[in-house]
């Protein structure tokens, strides 16, 4: 047995009480290394900056909803110390090509080229019309669906080289045969179509497992869209990145009824994940508002007639209800980017359909100034610049980056009501 000295137990105490001091040290030392801005980050050339700042002369004159003022329920958040602007990681593989496509319930393999990976539907009518498309991009934008048109036997670094190949439905040609006046033409027999739904539980089925391949959780911000009519339904899923909410990097999903069952009738999104660029200071969302309202407002291309017929309504001004610090799609030096940004969800009174509330989310970049560069203006607009694939039908929400973007939305449950 040995026996050790009241000294030395001491100082053998006070030895593990400095090393588990230096320990605890260390650790918040590095913690805060990890969770705190560079001291001195990289300046950036923010698109939605510089297209805001360049936009006013491209504007006509008309009516304008105006920039939206905060209502008496909405609290403005306080002032994080900063915010994260994240790169896409780029690193889209064959593997994750294949996942992406048996979630949408294809059966034939992916094929990779040098712009990306396809793989036809077998079940489309005729056979093979539709197409998962994903991109080799920064982003790894995917399309699917039949009205989009990619050539990727060559590399591809913008997603604006894809084109919408809808085609109008042909009007019917007039019958050559046209009955005779006076004569009796025998009625057409009568010919019953059954009524096709997507009922919730096949939404779900379809949607789910898609959503879940692309990372979206239940914690993302899901956006219904009105139902028109119980055959179709369709969904905008904004991932929650960072802890953060996000705006422009949405996944969007159309389900169509079909015997024997509904599928997919058109989706896209992006399949790249995000990692940390630096670390830059932010301005408040009092700042962030006054910042939207000096951008300028987008005219109307309609606008709801006074009852005299004369001149328009004056819009209603939209009415913050709810703020919240997140992230939007940006562009840094033509590159793509998720930046720091004010969100602002707002409700008004719909401008061609008096009585009707519609709800948006706006957002504008909540960097602070000091940390840009000169403005450099995009060439050929912000959409050609590695945006996602144009979806055929009305899509809620905007994918692209810009100040004040706007998304429509009617968040609601899977039937849109």
């Amino acid at each position: 047995m040995t026996i050790t000295s009241p000294d030395a137990i001491r100082k053998h105490g006070l030895t593990a009480k400095v090393a588990i001091t230096f320990t605890i040290l260390a650790s918040v030392l590095a913690l805060a290394a990890c969770s705190s801005r560079s001291t001195n980050p990289s300046p950036l050339s923010l698109g939605s900056r510089a297209n805001g700042i360049n936009a006013a002369a491209k504007l006509d004159s008309g009516p304008s909803a105006g920039s939206p003022t905060a209502g008496p329920s909405n609290e403005f958040p306080a002032t994080p110390a900063d915010g994260p602007v994240l790169t896409p990681t780029n690193d889209v593989t064959t593997a994750k090509v294949q996942a992406l496509a048996t979630a949408l319930g294809l059966t034939f393999p992916v094929v990779e080229k040098p712009g990306g990976w396809i793989s036809p539907d077998a079940r489309s009518s005729p056979p093979q019309t539709r197409f998962l498309i994903v991109l080799k991009d920064a982003r790894g934008t995917w399309t699917y669906g039949s009205q989009t048109s990619c050539d990727i036997s060559a590399p591809i670094t913008d997603a604006g080289s894809c084109v919408s190949t809808a085609v109008a439905t042909p009007i019917p040609p007039v019958a050559q045969n046209a009955p005779t006046p006076g004569a009796t033409t025998a009625s057409p027999p009568t010919r019953t179509t059954p009524t096709l739904s997507v009922s919730d539980q096949q939404f779900s089925a379809i949607v789910d497992p898609v959503l879940k391949n692309v990372g979206i959780t239940d914690s993302a911000r899901l956006t219904y869209s009105p139902a028109t009519s119980a055959s179709e339904r369709s969904v905008e899923a904004n991932p929650v990145v960072a802890d953060l909410p996000t705006v422009g990097i949405a996944t969007y999903i159309s389900v169509m009824s079909r015997l024997p069952s509904p599928i997919i009738d058109q989706a896209s999104g992006q399949l790249a994940t995000w990692k940390l660029k630096d670390r830059y200071g932010v301005i408040s969302a009092q700042d962030g508002l006054a910042r939207l309202a000096a951008l300028p407002q987008a005219a109307l291309a309609l606008c709801a007639l006074s009852p005299d017929g004369k001149g328009c309504i004056a819009p209603a001004t939209p009415t913050i209800v709810k703020t919240e610090f997140g992230l939007m799609a940006d562009t840094d030096n033509g590159l793509p980017v998720l930046a720091p940004a004010w969100l602002f969800t707002t409700t008004s009174e719909a401008n061609l359909v008096v009585g009707v509330t519609t709800e948006s989310l706006v957002s504008v970049s909540a960097v602070a100034d000091k940390y840009l560069a000169t403005p450099t203006p995009i060439p050929n607009s912000p959409q050609a610049t590695d945006q996602p694939l144009p979806i055929p039908s009305a899509v809620p929400g905007s994918a692209g980056s810009g100040a004040g973007q706007s998304e429509p939305g009617n968040p609601g449950s899977p039937t849109g009501n």
